[in-house]
């Protein structure tokens, strides 16, 4: 087991009956569904900065960062390795603007993916 799956395992049972949003749908993403089982996750929709309201990307209702408040989730899970851009980005513009939330990363910001 890698230290990604072990990660996303703890996040699993911390986020537990969570309703949850990821945001990012880059590489990592890709990785961490082609090896991970996210159905241990209650997630309510996905969110990119290139997405609108009510779309449907990878089987999930795709959600506008200026909606995520609006959606109520309980964590917004980062699946991105440029952890530190996207909070920046969330807690910058994002959540003054839109309203408040939680965020969690799927990695730490040491992480890299090759």
């Amino acid at each position: 087991m890698t230290n990604l799956d072990k990660r996303i395992d703890k996040l699993a049972q911390k986020y537990k009956n969570k309703r949850v949003i990821i945001y990012g749908t880059g590489k990592l993403l890709d990785i961490i569904r082609k090896n991970n089982n996210l159905s241990k996750f209650n997630i309510i929709g996905i969110s990119d900065i290139k997405f609108k309201d009510g779309e449907e990307f990878m089987g999930y209702k795709t959600i506008a960062p200026e909606s995520i408040s609006v959606h109520n989730p309980d964590v917004v899970l980062i699946s991105v390795v440029e952890v530190k851009k996207v909070t920046n980005f969330l807690e910058n513009i994002i959540i003054p603007e839109f309203g408040k939330f939680k965020y969690d990363s799927f990695i730490s910001t040491g992480y890299k993916i090759l």
